[in-house]
Parts: structure tokens; C-alpha cells; sequence
């Protein structure tokens, strides 16, 4: 338990001394480090579990043969279901005071300008006045854009 406590106050230093290097924490995301840093463990750690270095009870030590491979079922959206989540999608638009949704709009693209403003009970207002997510979020990427992952291999 202690050790556990070290290695996690360790990799903290470590992460937090990395990034300080970096030029901190946004730079190092923006960057593509952190999210390189992220993938490198994944794929040392899967090397380990693949060769039996690391004992993952149910995965690679310890599984239930009579289940196979299978991993669960995969989720699939019933087409009458698709059909009825639409429909009552245009019936809220339909239904929804226009003026309202437009001005809580306005009021959380206005909100996006200002980097030091809080959004959030903005987006409640959006959501009190039926504004679809896509519509909020169309608002907010004309200001602040839209993250594109770096790809770094």
C-alpha cells in the first residue's frame, strides 16, 4: 500500500517536472507530448501483459475459457428506436419557444468571447430553452475552435 503511495506521488513529480519542462500542461497537450506519453505506457504495458511480466487476473492469467474471446455483446440501436428518437426530436423543435433558444444562443456565444467568463450557466440556460448540444456547440467552436489531436508516432 505504501509502495503504491510512492509510485503514484513519484509518477506526479515526474508528470508535473515533465510538463514544467515542456512549458506546462495546455503547451504539452496542445503539443501532442502528453497524449504520446499516454500511448507509450499503453503499449508498454500491453508488452508486459502479453509476455506475462504483468499478471492481470481474467485477462491474461486466470480466464474463463468457456467465454472465449468474446468480450460482450456489441451494441446495436434498433432502427424503430432511431426512428422514434428523431421524431420526437422534431416535434421539441417544433415545439420549442424559437426566440428563446436564439437568445440563450446569442447570450452563450457572447459568454464564449470572454475567456475569463463561465459558460456553464449559459449552457444551462441553452438546455432550459431546448437548444440541441449540436446547437451549443456550433456556437462555442465559432470562438474557440476545435481541438485536432496531433498525431505524433
Amino acid at each position: 500500500m505504501l509502495a503504491d503511495v510512492l509510485k503514484k506521488a513519484e509518477l506526479k513529480a515526474l508528470a508535473d517536472e515533465t510538463c514544467d519542462r515542456y512549458g506546462g500542461v495546455e503547451r504539452a497537450i496542445e503539443d501532442g507530448h502528453v497524449q504520446a506519453q499516454i500511448a507509450q505506457r499503453a503499449y508498454s504495458r500491453k508488452r508486459r501483459k502479453d509476455s506475462g511480466e504483468e499478471v492481470v487476473v481474467g485477462e491474461n492469467y486466470f480466464r474463463n475459457e468457456s467465454t472465449g474471446g468474446d468480450f460482450g455483446d456489441v451494441f446495436r440501436m434498433d432502427e424503430n428506436t432511431t426512428r422514434h428518437v428523431l421524431a420526437r426530436l422534431r416535434e421539441i423543435k417544433q415545439s420549442r419557444d424559437a426566440a428563446k433558444v436564439t437568445q440563450s444562443l446569442d447570450r452563450l456565444e457572447a459568454a464564449a468571447q470572454d475567456l475569463k467568463e463561465n459558460v456553464m450557466p449559459y449552457l444551462v440556460d441553452c438546455c432550459h430553452a431546448y437548444a440541441t448540444v449540436g446547437e451549443m456547440i456550433a456556437r462555442l467552436k465559432r470562438h474557440w475552435g476545435e481541438f485536432r489531436e496531433p498525431i505524433r508516432l
